[in-house]
């Protein structure tokens, strides 16, 4: 059911890293090997070419991380800082 949607286009996932990297001082070759384990992962597991990266709750974020994502294939990135409200 799962694998179906994803080929239909009805559900698209996001990611496409393998642990979410520290973006405050990216290091070229472990945000290169974040991605490329990760879209290989996402690829042999689901089938699925992943084109939004997610940054859920990083700790900080680089001014080169825009384009690290963009070079990585990504066609946009998500990202959030939870806040607590209470």
């Amino acid at each position: 059911f799962f694998d179906q949607m994803v080929r239909d286009g009805r559900l698209e996932l996001t990611g496409g890293m393998h642990v979410m990297p520290d973006l405050n001082i990216p290091s070229g070759e472990s945000f290169v090997r974040q991605v490329a384990h990760g879209r290989q992962f996402f690829e042999r597991e689901c089938g699925a070419n992943i084109t939004a990266g997610w940054t859920l709750d990083s700790f900080g974020h680089h001014p080169q991380v825009p384009q690290l994502m963009a070079k990585s294939g990504f066609d946009y990135t998500v990202f959030q800082r939870l806040i607590n409200k209470g």
